[in-house]
Parts: structure tokens; C-alpha cells; sequence
């Protein structure tokens, strides 16, 4: 089953040239043997 989760951090992003505070959206898959496999889904800036 697929399960989306998010990680909060301060990313740098090169179209405002500084560093921002972004909610990563990740779509969390079972792979195989106890294994996941993450996919980056969308990013939200928070400031």
C-alpha cells in the first residue's frame, strides 16, 4: 500500500538564489523484502 509522508527542511533553491524553508512531499511504495522505495512527489515552501 502506498503511504505519502513529508520531511520538513530548509532546502536551497537556485530560481531565488538563497535558502528556503520547504515541506518535501514523498510517495512511500513496498519494494520487496522488508524494503521501500521513496519517490519525491511535490515541494511546498513554507515562508
Amino acid at each position: 500500500m502506498n503511504q505519502m509522508v513529508f520531511d520538513e527542511r530548509t532546502v536551497y533553491l537556485p530560481s531565488r538564489h538563497r535558502e528556503v524553508r520547504c515541506r518535501l512531499w514523498y510517495e512511500v511504495t513496498p519494494y520487496r523484502d522488508g524494503l521501500w522505495k521513496n519517490f519525491l512527489v511535490r515541494i511546498e515552501e513554507l515562508e
